[in-house]
């Protein structure tokens, strides 16, 4: 079972772009505080392994890091920076890779984040922790070295921050158009996010069709060995072939769905029927003519 023509096209087309995201991630991993813009915002749908790609590259270039999520509450951040720099070694660097950015891009804490990327390179949190979260004496000590009274700071000038999200930072033009609209709390959230983006080398993976869509799929599939824990080379083509004979109908579109889809396959004998029922919107008003 091979690809057809137009399925392998899709495919070089799917792994050019993927490249681009590559390139991006190994780029962060090796920046350095020297560099005019040491910290790297990377945006993608979602499910489409940038942490993935941006942990092996810095995994590969062999430099200190850690993982923490940015999507919980900005006070869980806070925190988690804070018990990061309570426990390194003094003039120790470290990446952060910052895995979903939903709370810390909330319009409560985007000026904090804006601060620790430029200017005074300083987390400064302005509120109460309440003592149940405070739950090791790592965290106590932390809190307590850091303490400016009623909340603490953490110095961010010995940190390197990558931030994975799916959500796209609005250009300068978008910013421009929204000045234009006059004030308003939207009008100012553009402004914040867009101002962010300014502060970061900043990477937007956007698909030109449907085709690269999976042909970006397909690369990390069959290239980057996604489902080798699941599927040998033959059934990775027929669940490819298969997601592209339904791809307008399908409820999702990422390598987690191909896990899921690929989990089915290699224990049920019926996994098309499965396939099916599981992952075809059957809502869709491209129900029967699904196909690339």
């Amino acid at each position: 079972m091979k690809f057809n023509t137009r399925q392998q096209q899709s495919l070089e087309m799917g792994k050019l772009r993927r490249g681009q995201l590559i390139k991006a991630a190994q780029r962060a991993a090796v920046t350095t505080h020297k560099d005019a813009y040491p910290h790297s915002y990377i945006y993608s749908l979602g499910g489409l392994g940038k942490t993935h790609n941006v942990m092996k590259a810095v995994e590969e270039a062999g430099v200190p890091y850690v993982s923490i999520s940015g999507k919980n509450s900005d006070w869980a951040f806070a925190l988690s920076l804070a018990l990061l720099y309570h426990k390194k070694s003094d003039g120790e660097s470290i990446r952060i890779v910052v895995d979903d950015c939903d709370a810390i891009l909330s319009d409560s804490f985007v000026n904090t984040l804006k601060n620790m990327l430029e200017g005074e390179k300083k987390l400064v949190y302005n509120k109460h922790i309440h003592p149940m979260y405070l739950d090791t004496d790592d965290k106590k000590n932390a809190v307590e070295e850091l303490t400016n009274g009623v909340g603490f700071t953490v110095p961010c000038d010995e940190f390197i921050f990558i931030f994975t999200s799916n959500y796209k930072l609005p250009t300068s033009n978008q910013s421009m158009e929204a000045e234009k609209k006059g004030p308003g709390k939207g009008t100012q959230k553009i402004i914040n996010l867009n101002a962010i983006r300014t502060r970061v080398l900043n990477k937007d993976i956007i698909f030109q069709s449907d085709e690269e869509w999976w042909g970006w799929i397909s690369d990390a599939i069959m290239n980057d060995g996604a489902l080798d824990n699941y599927l040998e080379e033959y059934q990775c083509i027929e669940l490819l072939r298969w997601m592209w004979n339904n791809w307008k109908n399908l409820s999702g579109r990422d390598l987690r769905t191909c896990q899921q889809m690929a989990a089915i396959m290699s224990a049920d004998e019926d996994y098309e029927d499965t396939w099916e029922q599981d992952y075809i919107d059957h809502n869709s008003k491209n129900v029967g003519d699904g196909s690339l």
